[in-house]
Formats: structure tokens, sequence, C-alpha cells
């Protein structure tokens, strides 16, 4: 499953992509699939999931944990991380856990939010740091929070445009 969300995601409930209990009941259990999600801002408490499911029998094996990748610029609110799973599913031998992760993705110094930094945009960032242009002209820009662009600020932009913004991990587990 790929969820392109323009603006924000608000997720209250679950989005799943779980493995499939077998059929007849001897058989192993289904792996979990993937879930891809892009979106500017996560919020909500909701979860994801993509486990896979338990063997059908004393014998049978359990299928395999899924994939799970969120991206998003603005995650701070969300608070369904600790929730969410991509577990492997029990059985007489059992699966393996799958991957969960999710990626801030946002890009120092890009101002407009489109995952590039352009000249004009650390030009602005200067600016910002000479105090020419007020410090909230590109937030992006401030990544420490403090409401002042520093030569660390600008440092760091220029780095993360020079390494293509390449998204950091926000948390990475099971």
């Amino acid at each position: 499953m790929r969820l392109n969300v323009v603006g924000v995601l608000q997720l209250d409930g679950e989005i799943t992509a779980n493995g499939a209990s077998s059929v007849p009941e001897r058989l192993g259990g289904g792996s979990g699939g993937s879930i891809h999600v892009v979106t500017q801002t996560l919020t909500g408490a909701g979860s994801f999931l993509a486990n896979g499911a338990d063997g059908g029998s004393a014998t049978a094996g359990g299928g395999g944990g899924g994939r799970v990748a969120v991206y998003y610029a603005n995650g701070a609110a969300y608070q369904g991380t600790d929730d969410s799973t991509a577990d492997g599913g029990g059985g007489y031998a059992p699966g393996t856990a799958g991957t969960l992760s999710f990626v801030d993705s946002v890009c120092d110094g890009d101002c407009d939010g489109n995952g590039r930094v352009t000249v004009d945009e650390l030009v602005r960032g200067v600016g910002m740091a000479l105090g020419s242009l007020p410090s909230d002209d590109c937030p992006a820009t401030d990544s420490d929070g403090n409401e002042a662009v520093s030569i660390d600020d600008l440092m760091r932009a220029i780095r993360r445009t020079l390494d293509g913004c390449t998204a950091t991990t926000a948390k990475s587990v099971k």
C-alpha cells in the first residue's frame, strides 16, 4: 500500500497490511505486506500494522512481518510509533519480524518544502543569520529551533544540501 498525502495525515485508527490466516488450517500463516506513506505532517495516535499471521496448526509456521516506512516533515504530534508493529506470526517455526521505520524527511534550509534546497534558499538563510531578514522567514533553516539562524544552522543546511537532503531516521524498530 502506498499513500502520498499532501498536507496532514491524521491517523486515529489503523492502517493495516497484515498477513492472512491460513486455509486450510494446517498451512503456514501469510506474511505481512508493505505500507509506504509520505506526508508533510503526521498527527494522531493511530497505528500502522504489517504483521505476519499465525500458522494454522501446531506444525505450521508463522508468516514473516512486513515493512512499514513512514516519511514526514513534521511528526512531533504523532503518538502512535510505539503501537505500530511489523511482527512475525507465531507457529511451529515463528515468522521473523519485519521492519518498521518512521523517517523525518525534513531538509534543513528547504523553505518551500519541496525536498531540495536552492541557492536562493541558502541566501535567505544567510540573510536571516545576518539579521537582514526576520528569523522566521524560513523556519526550516533554524535547525535547532531557537528562533535564530546561526553559522551552525547554515552549515547543516549546506551539508544536507550536498548530501542530497538525505532523510534522517527518527525511529527504526522491531
